[in-house]
């Protein structure tokens, strides 16, 4: 399950109200911090506050793309309730009349559930984050305690990950605005 937090009681701190696009361009922008900041910790920094700012932007990417989401039933005046969570394009699908389903959504319904892509990927990765791992007999890993301590390899390559992951969905948000305005 990935967690979304839309509708107007979540926005906790934010003063003024966000349209569709101002909230998903407002994630995008907070991913974007966040792997500048990723970017900078540097080698030394320890690999809880690495992993820590690594899950942080997972996060805000998913945030970005339920935003999207959001967006695309607010545009399409899909039925969606205003404090609802909208976590993926087939439940947006499943919900709506078959008249009414744009290809904006079947595309992205698609990419969440091609096991290669890089969305069903980013929500994998973030499905990982709360469930319980079994690392026993894992390279790199050592048991010495309760607690289980991975040893980061210098082949880490989160950051460009994390960089593609970004850059491909800005880009199809930026694709499937411009298709949407064309109607």
């Amino acid at each position: 399950m990935v967690i979304c937090i839309g509708g107007e009681s979540s926005r906790v701190g934010v003063h003024m109200s966000l349209s569709g696009l101002s909230l998903t361009n407002q994630r995008l922008f907070f991913v974007r911090l966040q792997i500048q900041q990723f970017e900078a910790l540097t080698a030394g920094e320890s690999e809880p506050a690495r992993q820590a700012q690594y899950e942080s932007v997972v996060f805000h990417l998913l945030q970005a793309y339920c935003a999207f989401l959001r967006e695309l039933a607010d545009m399409q005046n899909l039925p969606v309730n205003a404090n609802a969570l909208v976590e993926n394009a087939e439940g947006l699908i499943s919900n709506a009349p078959a008249e009414v389903v744009s290809p904006e959504l079947q595309e992205l319904a698609m990419l969440e559930m091609d096991p290669g892509s890089w969305l069903a990927n980013l929500r994998q990765v973030f499905r990982r984050f709360g469930a319980p791992v079994d690392t026993v007999g894992l390279p790199g890993v050592v048991q010495h305690s309760e607690i289980s301590v991975t040893m980061v390899t210098p082949e880490d390559n989160r950051l460009s990950e994390l960089t593609m992951w970004h850059e491909a969905l800005s880009e199809i948000i930026r694709r499937l605005r411009a298709v949407s305005q064309e109607w």
